[in-house]
């Protein structure tokens, strides 16, 4: 956290000594926020039911499991899955559920595991004390948004929203042609917004 504060300083100190600082938006964000781990969630899924014959893939706290023979196992793991586990749901792909938009990707593999905010699949490795990738609806998943600089509005705060809507932001700032292909609406943060007009 100090190195980032010195770092973020040093970069506002540089911005404001250009001769053209003041017409210089910035805006900072994270990509996801951090959550502790509760080692009593911790499971190792080896232990949950037979996965020889089986490819485990860790994705943060989740795991994704590629099935080396027929599909009837898949069905099979997802059950045994479930019947064990305390602290989450097995899927397969095409049911992990569709607000986690995590279903259409080739890197998706069989059996999709989500746990519950703050456990975490363990899979023969000394879990972390803290990490992310849990649902984004979790308060603790939620990234940092700061935004300054001409036509933003001073002393704006906005509610939780989601980074999709980053891209239509800055877009707009820069006066740039919006791409009709995207998900983010300006509307979302149209009012840290103080005019349509770039800045000269």
């Amino acid at each position: 956290v100090t190195q980032v504060d010195n770092a973020l300083g040093d970069l506002l100190d540089g911005i404001e000594r250009l001769p053209y600082g003041d017409q210089i938006a910035l805006v900072l964000v994270s990509d996801h926020g951090m959550r502790k781990v509760d080692l009593d969630t911790v499971t190792d899924l080896i232990t949950v039911t037979n996965l020889e014959g089986t490819k485990i893939v860790p994705s943060g706290p989740n795991a994704s499991i590629f099935i080396t023979s027929d599909s009837p196992r898949a069905d099979a793991i997802r059950d045994a899955l479930n019947d064990g586990l305390r602290c989450g749901r097995a899927y397969l792909r095409n049911e992990v559920p569709a607000s986690l938009h995590y279903r259409n990707k080739p890197r998706i593999w069989d059996v999709v595991v989500v746990v519950n905010p703050g456990a975490m699949m363990g899979i023969e490795t000394q879990p972390p004390v803290g990490t992310h990738g849990w649902n984004p609806q979790d308060p603790h998943m939620q990234g940092a948004f700061l935004a300054s600089g001409p036509n933003i509005l001073k002393g704006q705060r906005i509610g939780p929203f989601e980074s999709i809507h980053i891209y239509p932001f800055r877009r707009q700032l820069l006066q740039l042609r919006p791409n009709p292909n995207i998900n983010g609406d300006i509307s979302v943060l149209a009012p840290l917004l103080g005019t349509d007009e770039p800045s000269r």
